[in-house]
């Protein structure tokens, strides 16, 4: 539900509203991140709330992992806790749209260079 945020215009400019703050960017190997703060892999696979972190004041997301073609990751389940070794187990197995999709949604975000730095960590499909 938080990434349809980015999706209506009104919630967005609240959201931008609400997190005005200070950014702090910095600058790490050439790359200019409007915000020291960023959403990490695996939190959003498909890209569908990148309008949202930027407005929340992330300055960089990690989107994915993607693979060349949409896949729907193993069977279910695909965590397991392991509660004596105080350990999880993650077994997605790449779930996500592919990267055709990727690359549509991003475009059609507007994403572009100064305003969120996008990584995608890449799987086999």
């Amino acid at each position: 539900m938080l990434a349809r945020v980015g999706e209506l215009k009104p919630a967005l400019r609240a959201v931008a509203a609400l997190t005005s703050g200070p950014r702090r960017p910095v600058t790490v190997a050439g790359i200019d991140f409007p915000s020291i703060t960023g959403v990490a892999a695996g939190l959003d696979k498909d890209g569908v709330g990148i309008k949202t972190w930027s407005a929340l004041g992330f300055g960089h997301a990690e989107l994915g992992t993607v693979t060349a073609y949409p896949q729907p990751g193993n069977d279910r389940p695909r965590l397991f806790r392991l509660p004596r070794s105080h350990a999880i187990i993650n077994r997605m197995g790449f779930n996500n749209a592919g990267a055709s999709a990727l690359a549509d949604r991003l475009a059609a975000a507007g994403v572009r260079r100064g305003n969120l730095a996008v990584g995608m960590p890449i799987g086999i499909s």
